[in-house]
C-alpha cells in the first residue's frame, strides 16, 4: 500500500508536467501567432506587382523633371518594402517568386 507521502509525490509531478505542458503550448501558440503576422506584415508579390503598374502610371502621366521626381519619392517607401521580399532568398525561392508574379491579375 502506498503512503500519502508518496501519492502526494506523484500529484506534485503530474501537476508539474502539466505546467510544463501548458508554458510549451503558450511558447508555441506565440511563436506561430508570430510567424503568422510577420509573414502577413509585408507586401506580397502580386502587391509589388500591381504598385509598380500604378507608379509608372503615375511616373508616365507627370510633366516635367520634379513631377517624375515627386513620383520617385512618393513611392520609394513600397519599393524598398518590395526590395526586402527578395533579400535573402534562394534562387529555387526566387523563381517561385517569379512564377507568382506571371500568375498574378
Amino acid at each position: 500500500m502506498a503512503s500519502i507521502g508518496d501519492e502526494f509525490k506523484k500529484c506534485q509531478y503530474i501537476r508539474t508536467q502539466i505546467n510544463k505542458f501548458k508554458k510549451m503550448k503558450k511558447i508555441f501558440v506565440a511563436a506561430t501567432l508570430g510567424l503568422v503576422l510577420v509573414s502577413c506584415g509585408g507586401p506580397s508579390v502580386c502587391d509589388c506587382k500591381e504598385w509598380e503598374k500604378e507608379a509608372e502610371k503615375e511616373y508616365m502621366a507627370a510633366e516635367g523633371a520634379d513631377a517624375k521626381k515627386a513620383v520617385e519619392d512618393s513611392w520609394k517607401d513600397k519599393q524598398e518594402q518590395c526590395k526586402k521580399l527578395g533579400e535573402g532568398k534562394s534562387k529555387e525561392e526566387m523563381k517561385a517568386m517569379r512564377e507568382e508574379a506571371k500568375n498574378c491579375k
